[in-house]
C-alpha cells in the first residue's frame, strides 16, 4: 500500500489487475481505467501476464493564470476525499470518449509524436473535465481517520531499520 501528492489514471491494455484502497476493492479488465485522487492510498496487484499504464500527474501543474475561475473547480476535484475514485468501463457511453484519450497517452508514452508534452496535458485535461462531469463528491468526512493512521504506519513501514 502507498500514496503520493499525484493524481493518476491507470489503464488496463491487457489483462486485468486488482486495484486496493483502504474502504474498495476494484477489478480492473482489459480496456477499463480507473481515476485515484491525491493522497489516496492504494495497492495495485496485477499477474505476470496484464498490462497497465499508469499515468500520475501532479495538480500543481494543471493550474491556468491566477483568478481564473477554472482554478477554483480544479482545487475542489483535487480536495481530499473530494473524488477518491472513478472507473471508467467502456459499457459507460461517458466513458468511452476517456478510454480512448487513455489510449492516445498509452501510444504517446511509446511513440513520443511531435508536441508529446501538449498532447499529454491536453488530453488530461481532457480527462479530468470527464472524471468532474459524471462523478459527484463522495460525501465523506473531511479527514479520514483510518487514511491518518495508516499513512503512519506505511510511513514507519518504510523507515530503514
Amino acid at each position: 500500500m502507498h500514496w503520493h501528492e499525484e493524481f493518476q489514471f491507470i489503464y488496463v491494455s491487457s489483462g486485468s489487475l486488482t486495484v486496493h484502497t483502504l474502504s474498495d476493492t476494484l477489478k480492473l479488465s482489459e480496456g477499463e481505467a480507473l481515476y485515484l485522487g491525491p493522497e489516496v492510498i492504494h495497492c495495485i496487484e496485477a499477474p505476470v501476464d496484464a498490462h497497465y499504464y499508469n499515468f500520475p500527474s501532479s495538480a500543481k501543474v494543471l493550474r491556468f493564470y491566477p483568478g481564473c475561475p477554472a482554478n477554483e473547480d480544479l482545487s475542489a476535484l483535487f480536495a481530499e476525499n473530494f473524488i477518491s475514485f472513478a472507473p471508467l468501463s467502456p459499457v459507460l457511453p461517458w466513458a468511452r470518449e476517456s478510454l480512448d484519450l487513455l489510449k492516445d497517452l498509452a501510444r504517446f508514452e511509446k511513440d513520443k509524436p511531435p508536441f508529446y508534452a501538449w498532447e499529454v496535458i491536453l488530453r488530461l485535461f481532457r480527462l479530468l473535465l470527464s472524471v468532474r462531469k459524471h462523478h459527484n463528491p463522495q460525501e465523506r468526512p473531511a479527514r479520514d481517520a483510518n487514511a491518518e493512521k495508516a499513512k503512519i504506519i506505511l510511513q514507519f513501514h518504510r523507515r530503514p531499520l
